[in-house]
């Protein structure tokens, strides 16, 4: 899985002999063993002390000159999970400046292997960041702020074609604070995005009228305008929006909002800068292309071309090998995509969820369906024996086993099909089985909700916050209908918070006293705050 690219071009001063110099340090501290930049300007593959590999490829026989080193080591928390550091050195002489790239990936040896990868920058970068000189335009090299004054300014660059990079837009509280500390969000986004900070006193409303609310931030809020796209004719600027109560409760589940923001920006940049990356199979290449042409030359000088057989068959082994893996990235790639375009997504969502709680008809799906209803049944409690079971299969077998204490609306098999692809299904599973299964026996034994939600932990939430709950928008969304009566639905049981449908899940549901039953209006991805 690609974590973290980046590529950040530096000075002639230190060039290639300082970056060199910074990644044998580097190293050295990791493997606790003495590494020499000499040792990394040769083409070579060694064990090191912590059991780590470091492999090292170079060629320099003419320009540019390239280089690249592969780090592995294993986690030490995550079994069958490996850590694949690339650092790929481009120079291309002649005054130009020296460009490197930096690679951060994880290698599983199966699917079973789910535990959770906090996106992080590697040490490396803030190394080369610290010691080299990178160029001046390079992305975050310093916080810009966002004024009456500069708005114009800012609105152009925004829709600007020729930007490459994305902008980071932070807005103060009302009370005149931030809730994410710019300079260090500054620090781990220095070569991928620039980071805008409106200034507390700065007035909101008119820079909302000269960009476009669609553009800016405010109460708190931080908005990430991504690189302008293309669309039918049109030119849009993607983006993703953290309101101030999505940050807190970033805060509140232990997580740091910087390390959110950056895997926010890596999932939309990765890609683009792992094809420009220095690979080693990149290295390989240009060193056996250089060697044909030299062979040539010479078998033309000598008359003879029969010496070039063998380094032909190289070159065909070659391709037919990068072929073969540039078809497996190709594959990933295909999957990664399915994830895009989050924000269009989910606002589809939300309509088709609302138009489904308006509308309240037609027969729920899913366990009680007669066609195929055995074959279906099947396959959810298979999967809840795996550990592995899709939200609605979770819902289908929590029916199966707890009829008289459930009713699960359409608006929740919709939601659950919204989140097919949410990783932490064993998770989800046991908590809608403790939602069916204890925490129904204490209130139905007569205990209070503050007794019983004890058994949820940390994953229930009573109710949602104060910004939500004076939204109508947002209790819009959580109000779903049953038998023709609307239910507010602001207790709910919570599963991650990125702006993810396959890291996040909200359960919303309601106890009916009247009843002794839960209704269950909601099992998918995060509601909008408003």
């Amino acid at each position: 899985m690609l974590i973290y690219a980046n590529q950040v071009r530096f000075g002639r001063a230190p060039g290639v002999e300082g970056i060199l110099g910074v990644a044998a340090r580097w190293l050295s501290r990791k493997s606790q063993e003495s590494i020499s930049p000499g040792l990394l300007r040769e083409s070579r593959s060694m064990r090191l002390r912590d059991a780590s590999q470091l492999q090292t490829w170079i060629e320099d026989s003419e320009s540019p000159q390239l280089l690249a080193l592969r780090l592995t080591h294993g986690d030490r928390d995550v079994p069958g999970r490996q850590w694949i550091t690339e650092l790929g050195v481009q120079d291309l002489g002649t005054g130009s400046p020296v460009e490197a790239s930096i690679v951060l990936a994880t290698s599983e040896i199966s699917a079973r292997v789910t535990s959770p990868i906090q996106v992080t920058r590697p040490l490396l970068v803030e190394n080369l960041l610290n010691e080299c000189a990178p160029v001046g335009d390079t992305p975050g090299l310093r916080v810009k702020s966002l004024t009456s004054d500069s708005a114009r300014a800012f609105r152009y660059l925004v829709t600007d074609e020729r930007r490459a990079s994305p902008l980071v837009v932070v807005s103060p509280t009302p009370a005149g604070t931030y809730l994410v500390d710019c300079d260090r969000l500054r620090s781990l986004l220095v070569g991928l995005a620039d980071v805008v900070q409106i200034p507390a006193d700065a007035d909101t409303f008119s820079l909302a009228d000269t960009l476009g609310k669609e553009h800016v931030a405010w109460h708190g809020a931080i908005n990430v305008l991504f690189i302008p796209r293309t669309r039918g004719g049109e030119r849009f600027v993607p983006r993703t929006r953290l309101l101030a109560d999505a940050l807190n409760e970033i805060r509140d589940e232990g997580l740091s909002v910087e390390s959110e923001l950056l895997s926010i920006v890596c999932h939309r940049t990765n890609l683009a800068i792992a094809r420009r990356h220095i690979t080693p199979d990149s290295v390989r290449e240009a060193g056996l292309r250089r060697e044909l042409v030299r062979r040539r030359r010479q078998a033309e000088e000598a008359g003879s071309t029969a010496e070039l057989l063998p380094l032909y068959e190289k070159a065909e082994e070659e391709s037919r090998r990068k072929i073969a893996a540039l078809e497996e990235k190709n594959l990933d790639l295909e999957v990664r995509l399915e994830d895009m375009d989050e924000d269009n997504r989910t606002l589809g969502y939300q309509i088709e969820g609302l138009k489904a709680q308006l509308a309240a008809t037609g027969s729920r799906p899913g366990i009680d369906d007669n066609t195929d209803c055995i074959a279906r049944a099947r396959e959810a409690v298979l999967a809840a024996i795996e550990g592995a079971p899709t939200p609605e299969q979770s819902l289908q077998v929590i029916q199966a086993l707890y009829p008289d204490r459930l009713i699960i609306l359409d608006s929740a098999w919709r939601s659950s099909r919204d989140s097919l692809g949410f990783a932490y299904r064993a998770k989800a599973f046991d908590l809608l089985r403790n939602l069916a299964g204890p925490y129904w026996d204490l209130l139905a034994g007569g205990k209070g909700d503050h007794e019983a939600r004890k058994v949820f932990g940390n994953a229930y939430a009573p109710h949602e916050s104060e910004t939500v709950e004076k939204n109508k928008r947002a209790r819009a969304l959580r109000t779903f209908i049953h038998e023709g009566t609307p239910i507010e639905m602001m207790s709910h049981l919570k599963i991650g918070v990125k702006p993810s449908a396959a890291e996040t899940l909200r359960i919303h549901f309601e106890w009916v006293g009247k009843l002794k039953k839960i209704i269950i209006g909601h099992c998918g991805p995060h509601l909008d705050h408003g």
